[in-house]
């Protein structure tokens, strides 16, 4: 995963599960970050497994269901679960 520092995508490339790139707008950098990928496949395939057990974990299914409830639970006054 190759992504822009910007907006949620920060929170959901966590450290040594892509490279997040500081400005959206510099295609070199991502053009750079890409190749570097791409010539050390071993890498990429570890960082693939990072994200895709990172992602299971955190935004996935029920998971990400509780924490939305709990959050807007919060918001309105109701007591922790």
């Amino acid at each position: 995963m190759v992504g822009s520092a910007v907006g949620g995508i920060r929170d959901q490339i966590a450290g040594g599960t892509g490279v997040l790139l500081p400005d959206a707008r510099d295609l070199g950098s991502f053009g750079v970050a890409v190749r570097a990928l791409l010539d050390q496949p071993a890498v990429a395939d570890r960082m693939g497994t990072a994200a895709h057990d990172f992602i299971r974990e955190n935004y996935l299914g029920d998971i990400h269901l509780l924490r939305y409830a709990r959050m807007f639970g919060t918001m309105l006054g109701a007591p922790p679960a």
